[in-house]
């Protein structure tokens, strides 16, 4: 599970470093995924997404999705966060 870090995504965006991909990951999550979660359509409420919401949302498949958030990760932007449980499957929501 990943969430947006960073107070000011438009750094982010302007962010000459980033690849566009990274860019509209920014963009998504600021402004369509959080209005979604807002709204209730969808998502989780502290703001976290997944790899799969992206590829929803998106043609791009799980290897792309995955590369432009790993950019976001060592640019600092978004944060990545293990959704597993002491046993060792996968939890729904929140930070394990």
């Amino acid at each position: 599970m990943y969430r947006l870090c960073t107070e000011d995504p438009e750094l982010a965006v302007r962010d000459n470093n980033l690849s566009f991909k990274a860019r509209g990951i920014v963009v998504w999550l600021r402004y369509v995924y959080c209005f979604e979660v807002a709204c209730g359509l969808r998502g989780y409420p502290d703001g976290y997404v997944t790899i799969h919401d992206l590829m929803c949302a998106s043609r791009d498949g799980r290897e792309s999705v995955r590369a432009g958030l790993n950019e976001l990760v060592q640019a600092g932007y978004i944060e990545k966060f293990d959704n597993r449980g002491p046993d060792g499957r996968f939890v729904k929501g929140g930070k394990s």
